[in-house]
Formats: C-alpha cells, sequence, structure tokens
C-alpha cells in the first residue's frame, strides 16, 4: 500500500506476482492474458479494491467514450414517466460530447463491476433519493458523477435540481390571482426531500397569502389513491394544487365522476409537465420542469467531473408555469 492510503497498480503487481502491464491489461480487458493469470490478478483487485483512478486513465487518453446511466427500479409510476424524459434528453446531450450513454440495471453491484472494469468514465444519476447510495459509491471510489437531484454534505456537489418550493409558489400565486381562496394540496407523504419542499412552500404560501390550509397526503406506494383524490375535492375547495402530473389526473377522473368541470367549477395544478400533464382534457395548469435544461447542465458537470476540475456548488432552477385551461 502506498502511503496516501490508495491501492495503485503496483499494489495489485505486487500481490499477484506479475507486471503492471499484466494488471493493466486485466482491468482493462486489452492484451493476451492467461485465464489462470487473469483470474489471480482479478481476485487481488477485488481483495483490495483496486480502481483505475479517473485521471490516470485521462493522462493516457484512455478514456471510454461512456457514461453509464442506471434505470430508475421503479416499475409504474411517477419515476418511471419522469426518468424516460430525462433519460432520452441525456442521449442527446452526451451524444453532442462525443459520449455514448450505457444504460443499466439499478444494482449497487452492477456499478461496482463497471467501476472495476473502468468501461465508462463515469455516472449519471436522475431522480436522487435522500442518502442515495449510489454517491456513496461513487464517492468511496473517486467515480466522476454528476446528477439531478442533491447529494449531502461532505459529498462532492456536481448536482442540477428543480427549486421546489418556487414551482408551488407558482401555481399558488397563479390559482389565487383566479379569485381562489379555498385551495387544497395533494400530494405524497413527505418522504423525499421533493415531497417535503413542496408541501412546506404549500403551507408557508397560504399563511403568505392569508388562506387556511388543506393537505390530503398519500403513501408513495399509490395505495389508496383513488379515495385519496376523492377525499380533496369532497370538501369547498374550489382549487387543487398537485404535487405531480399523475396526481392531477387522479383529480381529473375522481371530478369526472362527481359531474364536476374542471375549469369551471374545480381549478387543478400539476407539477412536472411530464408526457401525462401534456395530454390531459382540458389542458392541465402545471409547472414545468425544464429537463432539456437540467440535462445539459448535468452533462457540462459530468465533463467537468470528468476532467477532474474543481467541484462547485449545486445548482436550483426555477421552474416555469405552463397555463392551461384547467384553470379557468
Amino acid at each position: 500500500m502506498t502511503g496516501t492510503g490508495r491501492v495503485t497498480i503496483d499494489d495489485v503487481a505486487r500481490a499477484a506476482s506479475v507486471s503492471r502491464q499484466t494488471v493493466s491489461n486485466v482491468v482493462h480487458g486489452t492484451g493476451r492474458v492467461g485465464a489462470a493469470t487473469a483470474e489471480r490478478v482479478q481476485a487481488v483487485v477485488d481483495q483490495l479494491g483496486y480502481v483505475v483512478h479517473p485521471g490516470a486513465r485521462s493522462l493516457r487518453s484512455l478514456r471510454t467514450g461512456q457514461l453509464a446511466f442506471p434505470l430508475d427500479e421503479y416499475v409504474e409510476g411517477k419515476e418511471e414517466v419522469f426518468n424516460l424524459d430525462f433519460g432520452r434528453e441525456l442521449t442527446f446531450a452526451a451524444g453532442k460530447r462525443g459520449y455514448h450513454v450505457l444504460l443499466m440495471v439499478p444494482s449497487l453491484e452492477a456499478m461496482r463491476d463497471l467501476i472495476r472494469s473502468a468501461r465508462v468514465d463515469g455516472f449519471v444519476f436522475s431522480n436522487l433519493k435522500n442518502d442515495d447510495p449510489r454517491v456513496a459509491l461513487v464517492t468511496e471510489h473517486g467515480t466522476p458523477f454528476a446528477c439531478m437531484g442533491r447529494t449531502g454534505p461532505g459529498q462532492r456537489q456536481p448536482w442540477v435540481d428543480i427549486d421546489n418550493a418556487a414551482g408551488i409558489r407558482l401555481a399558488l400565486e397563479h390559482i389565487a390571482s383566479r379569485g381562489h381562496r379555498r385551495i387544497v394540496y395533494f400530494g405524497y407523504a413527505p418522504l423525499n426531500y421533493w415531497d417535503k419542499e413542496r408541501a412546506d412552500a404549500y403551507h408557508s404560501t397560504m399563511k403568505t397569502l392569508g388562506f387556511a390550509p388543506h393537505s390530503v397526503l398519500i403513501g408513495d406506494d399509490h395505495a389508496n389513491i383513488a379515495s385519496a383524490a376523492a377525499a380533496a375535492i369532497s370538501g369547498d375547495a374550489t382549487a387543487v394544487v398537485c404535487s405531480g402530473d399523475q396526481l392531477a389526473e387522479q383529480i381529473y377522473e375522481a371530478a369526472a365522476q362527481r359531474g364536476i368541470a374542471i375549469g369551471r367549477d374545480l381549478a387543478v395544478t400539476g407539477f412536472g409537465y411530464d408526457v401525462i400533464g401534456r395530454n390531459m382534457v382540458p389542458s392541465l395548469t402545471t409547472v414545468r420542469t425544464p429537463i432539456p435544461s437540467i440535462v445539459e447542465l448535468v452533462m457540462q458537470r459530468f465533463v467537468r467531473e470528468v476532467a477532474g476540475e474543481p467541484d462547485a456548488p449545486g445548482e436550483l432552477i426555477v421552474p416555469e408555469l405552463v397555463v392551461g385551461a384547467s384553470t379557468g
């Protein structure tokens, strides 16, 4: 081991009783190495936790031109819709910079395999959760990454994210300007930071406006979502602010079952402007998450990470309100 604590290629070579070049051939999948030798070297690589330093690859012009994008593990729900849009935009933004996007399963072990094999220059993440273990993994190995969503204190900060509070304020102020005072918030129980930020912004903005808040929250597993939507419109509310377009869709369905006309009898807003929100009738007033702009900024940060440039603070993007017929 070296004095810095980082395992080097020389450490692996000595422990495996082979040359530096043999170790390099094994970890890069190049050259001709016998099966027994390759197996012995890989065992030492795994035992010592050796990874190819991204800076060293850069100096040797051994960048792969590939970045890995772990697919979201959710089969259905709001995360899947968002990640479809994010992944499409990422493919174009990466292509402009000469990168290919490698889609991969959302597995920490699969990520470790990519890091060990040096087949990608780094990772791009979307929809980062609280204390996301993927960030801990790439931080541990010094692997370049960039993301939408926020990393924690003490971690690198190559992130771009939406200003959730600003988005909810935009929706509420718009609805208030249409004369609504009894405004319900329909959202998710704050399991992730964006859920909490949106719910908190609703309450603080309602207080600023001088209105009485009322929230209807559901679990992140979407259980009882139909009955929750019905409860959101069962009182004297004249407007519903939803924390996502999928929840607005549920409000549309609950209103239709009760003969309530969206835009005339009830104002509704969403958040996201995803494929669901873009195709609702009447057209949905929603807070647009500018995915193309966010992905472009994420790629800029990814390129700087790969180049080894100094870390910079994360960046919040203020969304915009897309006004549709759902608010009259």
